[in-house]
């Protein structure tokens, strides 16, 4: 049977067995019978002897076939091939070195981006099945979405069949008393959200339905909230914290691992019973979508739903929200243009790969020729051409298996600084590590190395003319100068599309830093002095003025402001307005954003007043209502006509929605709400003395180092209220660099491949060069014996190397065209096909070419021309 037949086998690699040792006895045996029966018949003794030979066949091959039928005689010849393999690596230190390290840097730089890519398109959120999970917002037939008013989400939650559970959040905040104080950013949800998300708390339980409806003080701490200002203390289940000066009661802690969307310290329950449908007016819903069915369907029937939502509720169908987005989770927290951009650095590094698979080829080319003599013996001796194949392979899979080792060890420690990056720090975003899944990939790619590295050189190396390579003193003709040329040329290639791909997102980089953000962002400190404990206009304006006068007071203060929000964060109060002109269902259609500030904010943070004036002591709550508003909505609401001294109807939550006309007093800058490569959107900015606000960031202008002036300002608002907390400080400078972090990542990595890419075509060229100047040693020898200058020998051997990369670079241009298009989306203020990028991209390859070409060029020509007739 086969299956004893194969465990015969198996126990043959462990001991030999007793017929194979008695092989070669036996057939010496059925010889010399043979043998006695020829001369029985009357032969001479050597020709019986040849006669038994002839008639048996080749001996060798007859015991081959005896032990692969008795075992695994290819596990045997592996072991010999590894051995063998090993023992000629360590011959030749240097080209091993050189061709292992060439393959570590091109695994390790793919093993880099494989892993972030496998976390952000592959990895899953650290939630309980986060395929199901999506948020969901009410949306325009347009496009644009927004946080559905509470209504909307009450209809959603009890009409929807397709999600398992619907839930809420609400924005909210606690003031935590300590030295210093702490501000909590918090979130009100609906009991069913932990269900939602499938995340129980660590320790203790979740708040019930009952808790919410009745609006119970009780909460539920984040893990490093508990650590970090209740010190782990294992006994906090059921005690009393006081937030905003009233109790609230602790009965649960959630996981490390748990964070969502907007890191929140805590949740407290949200009361949306059929008593309060109004008291949100935006809320984030998160949903989870049944078993068995997909977002698409939840989506479709929310699509339904919300015409009928919109048909009963008049406000909702005046709003425009008259159809839904139901957005999967991990495409929010991530976004989809990440997924395009990692897509763009996997390929980009691809390419590295085949550089550096390209350049141990040729490697592997130039040692087969110094072997062609070993392999010609092997042939000679018996040896199939398969066989010798073989043993070459081995070789070049020991080279991908060290070098994967040593790429597996630097990708490892890369991986560890990268994860830690900001960029890749999104709420419940899948942690970038190399796992299985990235050494399996890591896996796969070594031996795809191997193969692509080791096959073409080994089946040419192969290919030996006997009698030829057995000559001592032969040089030869160059059989693989044509692969060799052809891998140089692919080299050069690739590293054209890689430069110009790099060169377009450096452009693209530069292109950003060239914006005109709108403000100043030089020596701007800011920081959250938001309210929680101050309710009435009149305390909120006390506060602020104590505050700002202790602040300017300080030395090295130039200016200090206040503002709700800050450029560049993404995120911001949005407002309904009109123009006196338009009707007044246009209120509910369009939006702008809404800035609260005090009459030194524009000179504070360097945005100019373009027209009309600035806010100034005069506007008081007592005085005309007045805004002013930015360029872009001067532009899109009033055309060429100038907006100084005509009305502007607001109607903002600090009026208590109430409908307002606003003298425009003046026209601002734009300036960049969200990131640096959109568009300006619309700006209201209204006075902090009309409509005070508890949520404001101060802005505060000093030549002074932050790490003075910031414990001087704690101390400055400690002594207005000790229990204020400040919170988010950091300098404008930093928050404009947090928001180029992502295509400074980009930037970088595809910058750092490029470069390496460049490196290893350019020592692909010097080999090859080297290697060309070598065999044609006693041809130069000879030219320079009849007269010819050394500069003449350098421009021949320039030329050799330069057409090489001429040709690579024509067919990288060509490549670069085609792929540089999926970099459109990529990126800012840059065409595709950028002249100048392609430019400098050759201009690069073709100096480090030159340069490659010229070391070796010089070297022969400077050879004593005796030498040189000499060299074999």
């Amino acid at each position: 049977m086969s299956w004893r037949r194969d465990l015969a086998k198996l126990g043959a690699l462990f001991h030999q067995p007793k017929p194979v040792d008695d092989l070669e006895d036996e057939i010496r045996a059925h010889l010399e019978m043979e043998e006695q029966e020829n001369l029985e018949s009357g032969m001479p003794p050597d020709e019986a002897h040849y006669a038994a030979l002839r008639r048996f066949g080749n001996v060798t091959l007859a015991e081959e076939r005896s032990r692969e039928m008795w075992g695994w005689n290819w596990a045997e010849t592996l072991g010999q091939d590894l051995r063998f393999g090993l023992r000629m690596l360590l011959k030749n230190p240097g080209f091993t070195t050189v061709a292992v390290m060439t393959i570590a840097l091109g695994i390790a730089s793919t093993t880099i981006v494989f892993s972030v890519f496998n976390a952000v398109v592959f990895g899953q959120l650290r939630y309980g099945h986060p395929e199901r999970m999506a948020l969901v917002w009410a949306a325009e037939p347009r496009g644009r979405f927004t946080n559905p008013p509470a209504p909307v989400y009450l209809a959603w939650r009890d009409r929807a069949t397709a999600f398992e559970s619907l839930a809420a959040l609400a924005d909210t905040s606690f003031d935590l008393r300590g030295n210093p104080p702490v501000r909590l950013g918090a979130a009100q949800a609906t009991a069913n959200f932990f269900r939602a998300v499938d995340v129980q708390p660590e320790l203790g339980r979740a708040f019930t339905e009952e808790e919410g409806h009745r609006g119970a003080r009780v909460l539920v701490l984040s893990h490093s909230v508990w650590k970090n200002d209740f010190a782990s203390d294992a006994r906090i289940l059921g005690q009393t914290v006081v937030l905003n000066g009233a109790p609230w009661t602790v009965i649960g802690v959630m996981p490390a691992s748990f964070s969502f969307v907007r890191n929140d310290d805590l949740w407290v329950p949200l009361e949306l019973g059929p008593n309060h449908p109004m008291k949100h007016s935006s809320l984030l819903v998160v949903g989870r979508v049944r078993p068995g069915s997909s977002l698409e369907q939840a989506n479709a029937q929310l699509q339904t739903l919300q015409g009928q939502v919109a048909a009963e509720m008049p406000q909702v169908a005046a709003s425009g929200l008259t159809s839904v987005r139901v957005m999967p989770l991990k495409e929010f927290l991530l976004g989809a243009n990440v997924t395009h951009m990692m897509s763009v650095l996997l390929g980009a590094v691809g390419f590295v790969l085949l550089i550096a698979c390209s350049n141990v080829a040729n490697l592997l080319l130039a040692r087969g020729t110094a072997r062609r003599k070993e392999v010609a013996m092997r042939l000679s001796l018996g040896a199939s051409r398969g066989r010798v194949v073989r043993q070459l392979l081995t070789e070049t899979g020991l080279l991908a298996a060290i070098g994967a080792a040593v790429g597996l060890l630097l990708a490892a420690v890369t991986v560890r600084y990268i994860a830690g990056l900001p960029v890749l720090q999104a709420p419940g975003a899948p942690s970038v590590a190399v796992d299985a899944g990235v050494l399996a990939f890591t896996m796969a790619v070594t031996c795809l190395t191997a193969l692509v590295c080791g096959l073409g050189p080994a089946w040419r190396v192969s290919k030996v003319q006997l009698t030829e390579s057995l000559k001592t003193t032969a040089i030869g003709a160059d059989r693989h100068r044509r692969l060799r040329d052809s891998l140089v040329i692919a080299e050069v290639a690739l590293s054209v599309v890689l430069l110009a791909g790099a060169g377009l997102l450096v452009r693209s980089f530069v292109n950003l830093l060239r914006v005109n953000p709108g403000f100043d962002p030089a020596d701007l400190l800011t920081m959250e002095v938001s309210l929680s404990r101050y309710q009435e206009p009149a305390a909120i304006r006390g506060f602020y003025h104590e505050a700002l006068e202790r602040v300017r007071a300080l030395p090295g203060v130039e200016g200090a402001d206040l503002c709700t929000t800050l450029p560049l964060i993404g995120w911001n109060y949005g407002i309904a307005f009109r123009s006196e002109d338009q009707p007044k269902d246009a209120l509910q259609r369009q939006s702008a954003n809404l800035q609260v500030v005090t009459d030194g904010y524009f000179q504070t943070t360097g945005l100019p007043v373009v027209g009309g004036r600035s806010f100034a002591a005069q506007d008081t709550a007592a005085s005309l209502p007045v805004a002013i508003i930015n360029r872009h909505l001067a532009q899109r609401l009033f055309k060429d006509q100038n907006p100084v001294g005509l009305r502007l109807i607001v109607s903002s939550p600090l009026d208590r929605g109430a409908e307002v006309a606003r003298q425009i007093v003046g026209v601002a800058a734009d300036m960049k709400d969200e990131r640096l490569n959109e568009p300006a959107s619309d700006d209201v900015y209204l006075p902090y003395e009309q409509s005070p606000a508890p949520w404001e960031y101060m802005v505060v202008r000093s030549h002074a180092k932050s790490v003075t002036l910031v414990p001087a300002i704690r101390t400055g608002i400690a002594s207005v209220d000790r229990d204020q907390p400040i919170e988010d400080i950091a300098s404008m400078q930093q928050r404009l660099d947090e928001s180029l972090s992502g295509p400074r990542f980009a930037v970088a990595l595809l910058g750092t491949f490029a470069l390496l890419a460049l490196a290893m075509a350019a020592v692909g060229i010097y080999g090859v060069m080297s290697y060309i100047a070598g065999r044609r040693l006693p041809e130069l020898g000879l030219r320079m014996a009849l007269g010819a200058r050394p500069v003449e020998l350098v421009r021949i051997l320039l030329w050799s190397g330069l057409r090489l990369a001429l040709a690579g670079c024509a067919i990288g241009m060509a490549g670069a065209f085609v792929v540089t298009r999926a970099m459109s989306s990529a990126v800012f203020g840059v065409s595709p096909r950028d002249p100048l990028a392609f430019t400098l991209a050759l201009t690069i390859i073709l100096a480090a070419a030159v340069v490659a070409t010229a070391l070796p060029a010089r070297r022969a020509a400077s050879i004593d021309p005796i030498v040189a007739l000499r060299y074999e």
